[in-house]
């Protein structure tokens, strides 16, 4: 149940795109999952896994903008340090502004599936690196020259930053 519970956590923050139609979809299957899960273990004794799912929540619907504070908002959401750090980057990536490209590029597609199963074999096998990888990489593509995207992009270096001087500090159920 504990799998289940962050298997889901970490595919919904690769949720893309993550518009008010998509999050009530996802709020509702959360519901769904929860209530199935429930029906198979007492929930409370999963732990971190779902106190993560709980937390993910409400970093649902923390306001976008402005972008270059972002990332600190959702750190602030009660039990945002239960969701794995790289989940919280992931869920960051997908409400980036437009001129920062998508986290997978291919539209919903078998190859896009794919690229996204290849993306969470490597980070089970190299951890954060993968994600940190991968998020320099987007950010490396944004538009320079629009101020929402250079913003976004220093903040969330900040956070990757911080993350690699200790990693410990923000792991949550991972």
């Amino acid at each position: 149940a504990r799998r289940c519970l962050m298997a889901f956590v970490t595919n919904a923050t690769l949720m893309s795109p993550l518009n008010e139609v998509s999050k009530m979809y996802l709020v509702q299957d959360m519901t769904t999952l929860e209530g199935l899960l429930g029906r198979l273990s007492n929930l409370k004794d999963l732990g971190e896994a779902f106190g993560a799912l709980r937390a993910l929540r409400p970093l649902l619907f923390v306001d976008d903008e402005p972008f270059d504070t972002l990332a600190s908002r959702l750190a602030q959401v009660q039990g945002a340090g239960l969701v794995p750090h790289q989940d919280v980057v992931h869920h960051l990536m997908q409400r980036a502004p437009a001129s920062v490209p998508p986290f997978f590029a291919a539209p919903a597609s078998p190859q896009r599936r794919r690229e996204i199963t290849d993306y969470l074999s490597a980070c089970s096998s190299q951890g954060f690196t993968a994600c940190a990888s991968r998020v320099q990489g987007v950010l490396d593509g944004a538009d320079a020259g629009d101020p929402k995207a250079a913003a976004f992009g220093a903040a969330v270096r900040e956070m990757l930053a911080k993350h690699a001087q200790d990693p410990e500090a923000s792991d949550g159920a991972e």
